[in-house]
């Protein structure tokens, strides 16, 4: 028996003027055929806060529906990436001091991720953002949506539509008469992305690209 395919999610953040400005998140969300998308806002706030609060809303959502399965969570903010995989234990070691003794900036967003990443299979993946990756790219329109219209959104689907994006396939980027794939995916959906890959060529040359 193969193993559950991860639950993908998309996180981002927007804030127009920054600091001190108008602020979204949002959450892009993929299991199997079902996607979610929830996005809000803030008034006045700074863009790592709006990266934060993105990821953590991330982790809220998957405790909200009950799953289960390994997450892949993809941030194109190397200060959420980097402080959940790298900084974290340090900050809580030193009582949420820097290793050069300064506090600690957003406490309490870092403390309440911390909180509610317990008890998950999160895998922490940066993604290059505009770099043409669709999850990424929808995160980041609902996001700056969020921003600029100080609204928030949630909707949810069961079944892709033929207007939506799935995100479980990896970026597929064409130039003439080739395709090219960039496999940045666990290997255990790989077969599946090149499966994908192969449909969507028709014919064409297909080019593999191990991603960083």
């Amino acid at each position: 028996m193969t193993n559950a395919l991860p639950v993908l999610i998309y996180t981002d953040g927007s804030c127009l003027r920054n600091p001190d400005g108008p602020g979204g998140w949002s959450v892009v969300l993929q299991k199997g055929l079902s996607q979610v998308h929830t996005s809000g806002f803030e008034p006045n706030t700074t863009n790592n806060r709006m990266e934060m609060m993105a990821a953590l809303s991330a982790m809220r959502l998957v405790r909200q529906r009950e799953l289960r399965d390994p997450i892949v969570i993809h941030s194109d903010s190397k200060y959420v990436i980097n402080g959940m995989t790298e900084w974290i234990s340090g900050w809580k070691r030193r009582g949420w001091f820097t290793s050069a003794g300064k506090e600690v900036l957003n406490r309490d967003l870092w403390e309440q991720m911390h909180q509610e990443s317990q008890g998950l299979r999160i895998q922490w993946r940066w993604v290059r953002g505009h770099a043409g990756h669709p999850g990424n790219e929808l995160a980041d329109q609902l996001a700056r949506t969020a921003a600029r219209q100080q609204k928030a959104f949630y909707k949810e689907w069961d079944g892709l539509s033929d207007s939506q994006d799935d995100l479980s396939q990896a970026p597929v980027k064409r130039n003439g008469s080739a395709i090219h794939l960039d496999l940045s995916l666990s290997d255990q959906v790989l077969a599946e992305h090149v499966r994908n890959a192969l449909m969507a060529a028709k014919g064409k040359s297909v080019r593999f690209r191990q991603s960083a």
